[in-house]
């Protein structure tokens, strides 16, 4: 079995020293002081033009939380962008809720792990939550000999090929509480929306018409037909989630 060695690194200087000492991947911040905020793209290309090394980004925005306003998330968004056209290797964006049966970006970054690696989640439900697809996962952890860190909780470490039992079993216990948490939230909202049903109230939004539509969106609907603005400046100028504006779009439009 062979480890990689992967070096975090938030200069060029420091990047140089983890090649010259034999590292097999860089990842690559800035500002590790405050835990690491998305690296500058000029260094990325720095690094890039002296090496082929592979290069994993962090993407982090600015310090603190990880709740991120509708502005930090197209902040977000460009800086993928722009690193991705320096050069950055791979960046995984998984948008499906927790209990989807199919994570398109979860299965590439499975696939993309090489042996060694570490898989790193807040915790279980991020992973899965159901049973099935959390034994469906650890099997991918065992065969691929990763690790798996449930931040502050549970570590199941495969790298040797062979898994901790106890490990195994907390993890899967952590499974089981997370499919009855789901089980339980489903049971509580059907349950809320039969007693809204009964009292003659209505459920979900209210549909919307032309004459509904926000000032601000018509305001600048036209700037976006125009091609002066894309979705995403739309939706920030408006205020609004790009579903929100789709939807508007389609009112207006269809």
């Amino acid at each position: 079995m062979s480890n990689i060695l992967e070096v975090c690194v938030d200069s060029y200087a420091s990047a140089m020293a983890a090649i010259a000492g034999g590292a097999d991947r860089l990842e690559l911040c800035s500002a590790l002081a405050v835990g690491g905020l998305t690296p500058y793209t000029t260094l990325l290309r720095q690094i890039r033009a002296e090496s082929d090394i592979p290069i994993r980004c962090l993407m982090r925005p600015r310090a603190g939380d990880f709740l991120y306003t509708p502005d930090e998330l197209i902040l977000l968004r460009d800086q993928i962008l722009e690193l991705k056209a320096a050069g950055a290797e791979h960046i995984f964006l998984e948008y499906e809720h927790g209990d989807s049966k199919v994570k398109p970006q979860q299965q590439a970054m499975f696939e993309l792990s090489q042996t060694g690696d570490t898989i790193i989640t807040l915790e279980v439900p991020r992973l899965a939550r159901s049973t099935q697809q959390l034994c469906e996962i650890i099997e991918i952890v065992r065969q691929k000999h990763l690790r798996l860190v449930i931040v502050g909780s549970i570590t199941l470490d495969c790298r040797n090929g062979q898994a901790d039992p106890m490990s195994e079993a907390f993890l899967q216990m952590a499974g089981v509480f997370s499919q009855l948490e789901l089980a339980m939230i489903r049971s509580r909202v059907r349950s809320g929306m039969e007693n809204a049903r009964a009292k003659g109230r209505q459920i979900g939004r209210p549909q919307i018409t032309v004459d509904d539509l926000p000032s601000g969106f018509l305001r600048h609907y036209p700037a976006y037909k125009s091609g002066q603005l894309n979705i995403s400046e739309l939706a920030r100028v408006c205020d609004l989630s790009r579903t929100t504006i789709y939807k508007y779009i389609d009112l207006l439009e269809g």
